[in-house]
């Protein structure tokens, strides 16, 4: 009996142990903790992620020249390539891939731009101590972007 009940527990730290990190939630920008351009940041001030299975929403509330707005995107979590809709009805291919410990989230897009090319953006998702975190890299005939954004828990 005991050794059923041990090896029950085993089971289940294992199962926690290899469990992906899930980033739902309600999370407001912390500009003195993000890492933001000076002149031009594209951070949303505020996100609310919902996260189920294979499937990652995430809402994104922005402000441009003292117009907020708000963009919706769902991504799946399988590695397979969906599509969003994004500024002017421009389609954004996007994928998603867990590191090996299924911690840390990465989403790479591209996105067509006006000029007929192409911008290619990376976003890593991350927990770091309890806050969520968003390293943003974009590069494109414009040239290169980087931030990293983090938000607190509301």
């Amino acid at each position: 009996m005991k050794k059923s009940i041990v090896m029950l527990c085993l089971f289940f730290i294992g199962m926690l142990a290899n469990a992906q990190t899930n980033f739902s939630g309600t999370w407001a920008l912390s500009k003195s903790k993000s890492k933001l351009n000076a002149e031009f940041s594209m951070a949303p001030f505020k996100m609310v992620i919902h996260q189920e299975g294979k499937v990652l929403k995430a809402e994104r509330h922005s402000s441009f020249q003292g117009n907020e707005f708000t963009s919706n995107s769902q991504y799946t979590l399988d590695g397979n390539e969906c599509i969003n809709v994004g500024w002017q009805d421009m389609n954004i291919k996007s994928t998603c891939a867990w590191d090996n410990d299924k911690k840390v989230l990465t989403i790479q897009s591209k996105i067509p731009t006006q000029d007929g090319s192409e911008m290619k953006v990376t976003e890593v998702y991350s927990i770091v101590n309890g806050d969520f975190s968003i390293h943003s890299r974009a590069s494109s005939s414009w040239g290169d972007f980087e931030e990293t954004w983090v938000y607190e828990k509301q």
